[in-house]
Protein backbone atom coordinates (compact mmCIF):
# COMPACT_ATOMS: atom_id res chain seq x y z
CA UNK A 1 0.00 0.00 0.00
CA UNK A 2 2.83 2.36 0.89
CA UNK A 3 4.52 1.46 -2.40
CA UNK A 4 1.34 2.32 -4.29
CA UNK A 5 1.05 5.63 -2.45
CA UNK A 6 4.66 6.46 -3.29
CA UNK A 7 4.09 5.50 -6.92
CA UNK A 8 0.96 7.63 -7.07
CA UNK A 9 2.81 10.53 -5.47
CA UNK A 10 5.69 10.19 -7.96
CA UNK A 11 3.30 10.00 -10.91
CA UNK A 12 1.34 12.98 -9.65
CA UNK A 13 4.52 14.96 -9.19
CA UNK A 14 5.74 14.04 -12.65
CA UNK A 15 2.39 14.96 -14.17
CA UNK A 16 2.44 18.30 -12.38
CA UNK A 17 5.98 18.96 -13.62
CA UNK A 18 5.04 18.09 -17.20
CA UNK A 19 1.95 20.32 -16.95
CA UNK A 20 4.08 23.16 -15.62
CA UNK A 21 6.59 22.74 -18.44
CA UNK A 22 3.78 22.71 -21.00
CA UNK A 23 2.30 25.86 -19.48
CA UNK A 24 5.68 27.58 -19.56
CA UNK A 25 6.22 26.58 -23.20
CA UNK A 26 2.73 27.68 -24.19
CA UNK A 27 3.23 31.00 -22.41
CA UNK A 28 6.63 31.47 -24.01
CA UNK A 29 5.30 30.68 -27.46
CA UNK A 30 2.31 32.95 -26.96
CA UNK A 31 4.59 35.72 -25.72
CA UNK A 32 6.96 35.18 -28.66
CA UNK A 33 4.10 35.17 -31.16
CA UNK A 34 2.74 38.40 -29.69
CA UNK A 35 6.11 40.17 -29.76
CA UNK A 36 8.17 41.49 -32.64
CA UNK A 37 11.90 42.05 -32.38
CA UNK A 38 13.27 44.65 -34.76
CA UNK A 39 16.97 45.16 -35.42
CA UNK A 40 18.62 48.31 -36.80
CA UNK A 41 21.99 48.35 -38.51
CA UNK A 42 23.73 51.32 -40.17
CA UNK A 43 20.64 53.51 -40.29
CA UNK A 44 20.69 56.98 -38.75
CA UNK A 45 18.58 58.30 -35.89
CA UNK A 46 16.02 59.97 -38.17
CA UNK A 47 15.50 56.75 -40.11
CA UNK A 48 15.17 54.69 -36.93
CA UNK A 49 12.67 57.14 -35.46
CA UNK A 50 10.65 57.12 -38.68
CA UNK A 51 10.45 53.32 -38.72
CA UNK A 52 9.49 53.19 -35.04
CA UNK A 53 6.82 55.86 -35.54
CA UNK A 54 5.27 53.99 -38.47
CA UNK A 55 5.37 50.62 -36.71
CA UNK A 56 3.56 52.23 -33.77
CA UNK A 57 0.93 53.66 -36.12
CA UNK A 58 0.39 50.22 -37.63
CA UNK A 59 0.34 48.63 -34.19
CA UNK A 60 -2.37 51.01 -32.98
CA UNK A 61 -4.62 49.54 -35.66
CA UNK A 62 -4.06 45.97 -34.48
CA UNK A 63 -6.86 44.18 -32.60
CA UNK A 64 -4.13 42.62 -30.48
CA UNK A 65 -1.13 44.96 -30.60
CA UNK A 66 2.37 43.51 -30.68
CA UNK A 67 4.99 44.18 -28.07
CA UNK A 68 7.76 45.63 -30.23
CA UNK A 69 11.33 45.23 -29.00
CA UNK A 70 14.27 46.98 -30.61
CA UNK A 71 17.91 45.96 -31.03
CA UNK A 72 20.52 48.40 -32.29
CA UNK A 73 23.55 46.68 -33.78
CA UNK A 74 26.94 48.38 -33.66
CA UNK A 75 27.60 49.99 -37.05
CA UNK A 76 31.37 49.95 -36.40
CA UNK A 77 31.30 46.15 -36.53
CA UNK A 78 30.18 43.78 -39.28
CA UNK A 79 26.58 42.69 -38.84
CA UNK A 80 27.58 39.04 -39.25
CA UNK A 81 29.66 39.32 -36.06
CA UNK A 82 26.65 40.39 -33.99
CA UNK A 83 23.42 38.91 -35.30
CA UNK A 84 21.89 35.59 -34.29
CA UNK A 85 19.80 33.83 -36.95
CA UNK A 86 18.13 31.38 -34.59
CA UNK A 87 16.91 31.17 -31.01
CA UNK A 88 15.37 33.77 -28.78
CA UNK A 89 17.99 36.40 -29.65
CA UNK A 90 17.14 36.29 -33.34
CA UNK A 91 15.32 39.41 -34.64
CA UNK A 92 12.15 39.10 -36.71
CA UNK A 93 13.26 41.89 -39.04
CA UNK A 94 16.39 43.93 -39.69
CA UNK A 95 16.24 47.46 -41.07
CA UNK A 96 19.49 48.31 -42.81
CA UNK A 97 20.79 49.60 -46.13
CA UNK A 98 21.11 47.58 -49.30
CA UNK A 99 24.53 46.33 -50.28
CA UNK A 100 27.05 43.59 -49.67
CA UNK A 101 26.28 43.15 -45.96
CA UNK A 102 22.56 42.79 -46.69
CA UNK A 103 23.32 40.27 -49.44
CA UNK A 104 25.56 38.27 -47.11
CA UNK A 105 22.86 38.25 -44.42
CA UNK A 106 20.24 36.94 -46.86
CA UNK A 107 22.60 34.29 -48.22
CA UNK A 108 23.33 33.05 -44.68
CA UNK A 109 19.67 32.34 -43.87
CA UNK A 110 18.97 28.83 -42.52
CA UNK A 111 16.80 26.64 -44.78
CA UNK A 112 13.63 27.27 -42.75
CA UNK A 113 13.98 31.05 -43.08
CA UNK A 114 14.77 30.78 -46.79
CA UNK A 115 11.66 28.69 -47.34
CA UNK A 116 9.14 30.71 -45.35
CA UNK A 117 10.45 34.21 -44.57
CA UNK A 118 9.49 36.63 -47.33
CA UNK A 119 7.20 39.56 -48.12
CA UNK A 120 4.51 39.43 -50.80
CA UNK A 121 5.69 40.54 -54.23
CA UNK A 122 2.59 42.71 -54.54
CA UNK A 123 3.86 44.98 -51.74
CA UNK A 124 5.96 46.98 -54.24
CA UNK A 125 3.31 47.33 -56.95
CA UNK A 126 2.89 51.08 -56.30
CA UNK A 127 6.64 51.78 -56.35
CA UNK A 128 8.54 53.61 -59.07
CA UNK A 129 10.11 51.14 -61.50
CA UNK A 130 13.58 52.20 -60.35
CA UNK A 131 12.82 51.35 -56.71
CA UNK A 132 11.08 48.08 -57.59
CA UNK A 133 14.44 47.11 -58.97
CA UNK A 134 15.98 47.54 -55.50
CA UNK A 135 13.91 44.64 -54.12
CA UNK A 136 15.31 41.11 -54.04
CA UNK A 137 13.35 37.91 -54.57
CA UNK A 138 13.80 34.73 -52.60
CA UNK A 139 15.27 31.61 -54.18
CA UNK A 140 11.84 30.26 -55.11
CA UNK A 141 10.97 33.55 -56.78
CA UNK A 142 7.60 33.85 -55.06
CA UNK A 143 8.41 36.56 -52.51
CA UNK A 144 10.74 39.37 -51.46
CA UNK A 145 13.62 39.05 -49.00
CA UNK A 146 14.58 42.71 -49.39
CA UNK A 147 11.86 45.35 -49.23
CA UNK A 148 13.06 48.86 -50.21
CA UNK A 149 11.44 51.66 -48.20
CA UNK A 150 13.37 54.92 -48.55
CA UNK A 151 16.02 56.46 -50.81
CA UNK A 152 18.94 58.65 -49.88
CA UNK A 153 20.82 60.45 -52.67
CA UNK A 154 24.25 61.85 -53.47
CA UNK A 155 23.79 65.49 -54.42
CA UNK A 156 25.78 68.63 -55.14
CA UNK A 157 24.69 71.75 -53.24
CA UNK A 158 25.45 75.16 -54.73
CA UNK A 159 25.42 78.40 -52.70
CA UNK A 160 23.11 80.73 -54.63
CA UNK A 161 24.62 83.87 -53.09
CA UNK A 162 28.04 82.95 -54.49
CA UNK A 163 26.46 82.10 -57.85
CA UNK A 164 25.11 85.63 -57.95
CA UNK A 165 28.40 87.20 -56.84
CA UNK A 166 30.33 85.43 -59.60
CA UNK A 167 27.75 86.24 -62.27
CA UNK A 168 27.21 82.54 -62.95
CA UNK A 169 23.80 81.98 -64.50
CA UNK A 170 23.70 78.25 -65.06
CA UNK A 171 25.36 75.05 -63.82
CA UNK A 172 24.83 72.30 -66.38
CA UNK A 173 28.02 70.22 -66.35
CA UNK A 174 31.36 69.72 -64.61
CA UNK A 175 33.02 72.42 -66.72
CA UNK A 176 30.45 74.88 -65.34
CA UNK A 177 31.07 73.68 -61.77
CA UNK A 178 34.85 73.98 -62.06
CA UNK A 179 34.63 77.37 -63.76
CA UNK A 180 32.28 78.58 -61.01
CA UNK A 181 34.65 77.21 -58.35
CA UNK A 182 37.64 79.04 -59.80
CA UNK A 183 35.69 82.30 -60.00
CA UNK A 184 34.52 81.83 -56.42
CA UNK A 185 38.11 81.85 -55.17
CA UNK A 186 38.06 85.62 -55.69
CA UNK A 187 35.65 85.81 -52.75
CA UNK A 188 36.07 82.70 -50.63
CA UNK A 189 38.42 79.83 -49.93
CA UNK A 190 38.08 76.88 -49.96
CA UNK A 191 35.23 76.43 -52.41
CA UNK A 192 34.44 72.70 -52.77
CA UNK A 193 34.09 70.64 -49.58
CA UNK A 194 32.82 67.24 -48.47
CA UNK A 195 33.21 64.99 -45.43
CA UNK A 196 36.24 63.11 -46.76
CA UNK A 197 37.28 61.86 -43.33
CA UNK A 198 34.26 59.57 -43.22
CA UNK A 199 35.37 56.36 -44.91
CA UNK A 200 32.06 55.55 -46.61
CA UNK A 201 31.60 59.14 -47.78
CA UNK A 202 35.03 59.23 -49.42
CA UNK A 203 34.56 55.88 -51.18
CA UNK A 204 31.04 56.75 -52.29
CA UNK A 205 32.15 60.14 -53.62
CA UNK A 206 34.81 58.42 -55.74
CA UNK A 207 32.10 56.09 -57.03
CA UNK A 208 29.67 58.91 -57.82
CA UNK A 209 32.40 60.92 -59.58
CA UNK A 210 33.31 57.85 -61.63
CA UNK A 211 29.74 57.31 -62.83
CA UNK A 212 29.40 61.02 -63.55
CA UNK A 213 32.78 61.85 -65.15
CA UNK A 214 33.38 58.46 -66.82
CA UNK A 215 30.41 56.08 -67.09
CA UNK A 216 28.37 53.49 -65.22
CA UNK A 217 30.27 50.84 -67.20
CA UNK A 218 33.57 52.09 -65.79
CA UNK A 219 32.11 52.13 -62.29
CA UNK A 220 30.91 48.54 -62.73
CA UNK A 221 34.40 47.49 -63.82
CA UNK A 222 35.96 49.10 -60.75
CA UNK A 223 33.32 47.49 -58.53
CA UNK A 224 34.05 44.02 -59.90
CA UNK A 225 37.81 44.49 -59.42
CA UNK A 226 37.50 45.67 -55.81
CA UNK A 227 34.89 43.05 -54.97
CA UNK A 228 37.21 40.27 -56.14
CA UNK A 229 39.82 41.11 -53.48
CA UNK A 230 40.08 39.08 -50.29
CA UNK A 231 38.56 41.38 -47.66
CA UNK A 232 40.00 39.17 -44.91
CA UNK A 233 43.61 39.50 -46.07
CA UNK A 234 46.12 40.76 -43.50
CA UNK A 235 47.57 43.24 -45.99
CA UNK A 236 44.13 44.49 -47.12
CA UNK A 237 45.07 48.17 -47.32
CA UNK A 238 48.01 47.36 -49.59
CA UNK A 239 45.77 45.14 -51.75
CA UNK A 240 43.32 48.01 -52.08
CA UNK A 241 46.10 50.52 -52.83
CA UNK A 242 47.49 48.31 -55.61
CA UNK A 243 44.00 47.90 -57.06
CA UNK A 244 43.29 51.64 -56.88
CA UNK A 245 46.61 52.35 -58.61
CA UNK A 246 45.79 49.88 -61.38
CA UNK A 247 42.28 51.32 -61.78
CA UNK A 248 43.59 54.90 -62.00
CA UNK A 249 46.90 54.73 -63.85
CA UNK A 250 45.90 56.00 -67.32
CA UNK A 251 43.06 57.96 -68.96
CA UNK A 252 41.24 54.78 -70.01
CA UNK A 253 41.29 53.30 -66.47
CA UNK A 254 37.92 53.24 -64.63
CA UNK A 255 38.81 55.48 -61.67
CA UNK A 256 41.20 57.79 -63.52
CA UNK A 257 38.77 60.70 -64.01
CA UNK A 258 37.57 60.67 -60.39
CA UNK A 259 41.04 60.47 -58.86
CA UNK A 260 42.42 63.14 -61.18
CA UNK A 261 39.51 65.46 -60.33
CA UNK A 262 40.09 65.16 -56.58
CA UNK A 263 43.83 65.66 -56.98
CA UNK A 264 43.39 68.62 -59.32
CA UNK A 265 40.88 70.38 -57.05
CA UNK A 266 43.24 70.01 -54.08
CA UNK A 267 46.68 70.52 -55.65
CA UNK A 268 46.21 72.57 -58.82
CA UNK A 269 43.01 74.61 -58.70
CA UNK A 270 43.14 74.75 -54.91
CA UNK A 271 39.36 74.87 -54.85
CA UNK A 272 39.44 72.16 -52.18
CA UNK A 273 41.40 72.59 -48.94
CA UNK A 274 44.64 70.66 -48.45
CA UNK A 275 42.95 68.55 -45.78
CA UNK A 276 39.86 67.91 -47.92
CA UNK A 277 40.11 64.15 -47.40
CA UNK A 278 40.15 64.59 -43.63
CA UNK A 279 37.20 66.94 -43.17
CA UNK A 280 34.36 65.79 -40.91
CA UNK A 281 30.72 66.60 -41.52
CA UNK A 282 30.97 69.12 -38.67
CA UNK A 283 33.83 70.81 -40.55
CA UNK A 284 31.65 70.97 -43.65
CA UNK A 285 28.81 72.57 -41.71
CA UNK A 286 31.27 75.09 -40.25
CA UNK A 287 32.45 76.08 -43.73
CA UNK A 288 28.82 76.54 -44.73
CA UNK A 289 28.19 78.64 -41.63
CA UNK A 290 31.22 80.83 -42.39
CA UNK A 291 29.96 81.17 -45.98
CA UNK A 292 33.17 79.79 -47.45
CA UNK A 293 31.74 76.71 -49.16
CA UNK A 294 30.28 77.45 -52.58
CA UNK A 295 29.99 73.78 -53.58
CA UNK A 296 29.19 71.00 -51.11
CA UNK A 297 29.18 67.31 -52.01
CA UNK A 298 26.76 65.61 -49.61
CA UNK A 299 23.85 63.23 -49.34
CA UNK A 300 20.19 64.07 -48.85
CA UNK A 301 20.37 62.70 -45.29
CA UNK A 302 23.36 64.96 -44.51
CA UNK A 303 21.49 67.86 -46.10
CA UNK A 304 18.68 67.26 -43.58
CA UNK A 305 21.11 67.62 -40.68
CA UNK A 306 22.60 70.91 -41.87
CA UNK A 307 21.51 74.05 -39.95
CA UNK A 308 18.49 75.48 -41.74
CA UNK A 309 19.81 79.06 -41.96
CA UNK A 310 22.83 77.73 -43.83
CA UNK A 311 21.35 75.05 -46.07
CA UNK A 312 18.54 77.39 -47.14
CA UNK A 313 21.13 79.36 -49.19
CA UNK A 314 21.84 76.29 -51.31
CA UNK A 315 20.19 74.66 -54.31
CA UNK A 316 20.71 70.96 -54.98
CA UNK A 317 21.60 69.32 -58.27
CA UNK A 318 22.52 65.77 -59.22
CA UNK A 319 26.03 64.84 -60.34
CA UNK A 320 26.08 66.01 -64.01
CA UNK A 321 27.20 63.85 -66.89
CA UNK A 322 27.51 63.89 -70.66
CA UNK A 323 25.57 60.62 -70.71
CA UNK A 324 21.87 60.58 -71.58
CA UNK A 325 19.44 60.02 -68.67
CA UNK A 326 18.67 56.46 -69.82
CA UNK A 327 22.38 55.67 -69.45
CA UNK A 328 22.71 57.09 -65.93
CA UNK A 329 22.84 54.91 -62.81
CA UNK A 330 22.77 57.16 -59.76
CA UNK A 331 24.11 55.86 -56.45
CA UNK A 332 21.40 55.72 -53.83
CA UNK A 333 21.70 54.52 -50.27
CA UNK A 334 18.44 52.58 -49.88
CA UNK A 335 16.87 51.74 -46.52
CA UNK A 336 15.42 48.23 -46.65
CA UNK A 337 13.59 45.73 -44.45
CA UNK A 338 14.93 42.18 -44.34
CA UNK A 339 12.58 39.53 -42.86
CA UNK A 340 13.81 36.70 -40.65
CA UNK A 341 10.51 35.57 -39.13
CA UNK A 342 8.46 32.78 -40.67
CA UNK A 343 5.20 33.98 -39.09
CA UNK A 344 2.90 35.25 -41.81
CA UNK A 345 1.01 37.67 -39.55
CA UNK A 346 4.24 39.44 -38.63
CA UNK A 347 5.37 39.54 -42.26
CA UNK A 348 2.06 41.08 -43.31
CA UNK A 349 2.30 43.60 -40.47
CA UNK A 350 5.75 44.93 -41.42
CA UNK A 351 5.20 44.88 -45.18
CA UNK A 352 2.47 47.48 -44.60
CA UNK A 353 5.38 49.95 -44.39
CA UNK A 354 5.24 49.87 -48.18
CA UNK A 355 1.66 51.20 -48.32
CA UNK A 356 1.18 54.69 -49.75
CA UNK A 357 -0.17 56.19 -46.53
CA UNK A 358 2.65 54.83 -44.36
CA UNK A 359 5.24 55.70 -46.99
CA UNK A 360 4.14 59.31 -46.68
CA UNK A 361 4.85 59.28 -42.93
CA UNK A 362 8.13 57.40 -43.37
CA UNK A 363 9.37 59.95 -45.89
CA UNK A 364 8.23 62.96 -43.86
CA UNK A 365 9.81 61.72 -40.63
CA UNK A 366 13.09 60.54 -42.15
CA UNK A 367 13.49 63.34 -44.69
CA UNK A 368 14.31 60.81 -47.40
CA UNK A 369 12.52 60.07 -50.66
CA UNK A 370 9.69 57.52 -50.57
CA UNK A 371 9.76 54.38 -52.70
CA UNK A 372 6.05 54.76 -53.45
CA UNK A 373 5.39 56.58 -56.71
CA UNK A 374 2.22 58.40 -55.70
CA UNK A 375 2.52 59.42 -52.05
CA UNK A 376 3.31 63.00 -51.10
CA UNK A 377 7.02 63.40 -50.19
CA UNK A 378 8.25 65.59 -47.35
CA UNK A 379 9.17 68.55 -49.57
CA UNK A 380 10.61 69.65 -52.91
CA UNK A 381 14.00 68.20 -51.97
CA UNK A 382 12.67 64.67 -51.48
CA UNK A 383 10.37 64.98 -54.48
CA UNK A 384 13.29 65.91 -56.73
CA UNK A 385 15.29 62.97 -55.41
CA UNK A 386 12.44 60.58 -56.21
CA UNK A 387 12.08 62.11 -59.67
CA UNK A 388 15.81 61.97 -60.46
CA UNK A 389 15.97 58.31 -59.47
CA UNK A 390 12.73 57.44 -61.29
CA UNK A 391 13.94 59.16 -64.48
CA UNK A 392 17.02 56.94 -64.70
CA UNK A 393 17.80 53.28 -64.09
CA UNK A 394 17.56 51.27 -60.88
CA UNK A 395 20.04 53.07 -58.61
CA UNK A 396 23.36 51.47 -57.81
CA UNK A 397 24.46 50.58 -54.32
CA UNK A 398 26.97 53.26 -53.22
CA UNK A 399 30.51 51.99 -53.83
CA UNK A 400 31.44 51.48 -50.16
CA UNK A 401 28.44 49.24 -49.51
CA UNK A 402 28.85 47.50 -52.86
CA UNK A 403 32.44 46.28 -52.34
CA UNK A 404 33.16 46.32 -48.59
CA UNK A 405 31.76 43.49 -46.44
CA UNK A 406 32.60 45.25 -43.17
CA UNK A 407 33.50 48.63 -41.63
CA UNK A 408 37.10 47.37 -41.36
CA UNK A 409 37.23 46.89 -45.13
CA UNK A 410 35.79 50.39 -45.68
CA UNK A 411 38.51 51.87 -43.47
CA UNK A 412 41.21 50.05 -45.46
CA UNK A 413 39.83 51.09 -48.84
CA UNK A 414 39.37 54.72 -47.78
CA UNK A 415 42.93 54.84 -46.45
CA UNK A 416 44.21 53.49 -49.76
CA UNK A 417 42.29 56.18 -51.66
CA UNK A 418 43.69 58.94 -49.44
CA UNK A 419 47.22 57.66 -49.95
CA UNK A 420 46.79 57.47 -53.72
CA UNK A 421 45.33 60.99 -54.09
CA UNK A 422 48.01 62.50 -51.86
CA UNK A 423 50.70 60.85 -53.98
CA UNK A 424 49.45 62.23 -57.31
CA UNK A 425 52.00 64.38 -59.12
CA UNK A 426 50.68 67.30 -61.16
Amino acid sequence: MNVNKKLIAICSGAAALVAAIILILVFALRTKSNAITVGFYSVNDSEKSAVEECLNILNDGQEKPYKINYIEYDSSLALAEQISLSGRHSPDFVFMTSGLEADNLIQSFPKKIKAKSFFDSSSISAYTSSLRGKSKRNEAGDGLVQLPLLSDFMEIDIDRSVLSATGTEIIANWDDIERFARRSRQFISPVIVFAGRDDATLINTVGALTESLASSRQLNEATRTLLALDANAKNLEQLYYDAISSLSNDPSAPLYAAMQALGRWICVDQTMPNDALNLTLTDVFNYMDFKTAAVVLMTLSEHRNAPYDDISRYSSIYYPSEAAPEMRVFASRTVIAVPLTTQKNKLNFVQNLSSSEIQKTLARSSGLAPADASCQPADKQADETRYWIAATNTPAVPLADAVCPSPKAKAALASAIRSYVKGLDF
